[in-house]
């Protein structure tokens, strides 16, 4: 299971899904650490070349990206072009 945009909502949401024995990737933009069992992924949803390293097989996909900056334009990269 991959967790697109692992802040609190995602970090919360792995931990559950983790503790019911899931493998839980966390995808941030940017590197940071993840709370263990959460397997940290660093990518930008946004750049699709930065998606190159995302592992074969992932059968669900959780969307829970935010916006980097309070404009229109960061709004539509966000919730737009990187889903």
């Amino acid at each position: 299971m991959l967790i697109a945009g692992c802040g609190d909502v995602g970090i919360a949401l792995g931990r559950l899904l983790a503790a019911d024995g899931d493998e839980v990737y966390g995808l941030r933009r940017r590197v940071a650490p993840l709370p263990a069992p959460l397997v940290p992924l660093t990518a930008d949803v946004t750049r699709i070349e930065t998606l190159g390293a995302l592992p074969p097989r992932i059968d669900v996909a959780v969307y829970a990206v935010s916006a980097d900056r309070f404009e229109d334009g960061a709004y539509r990269e966000a919730y737009g072009d990187g889903l």
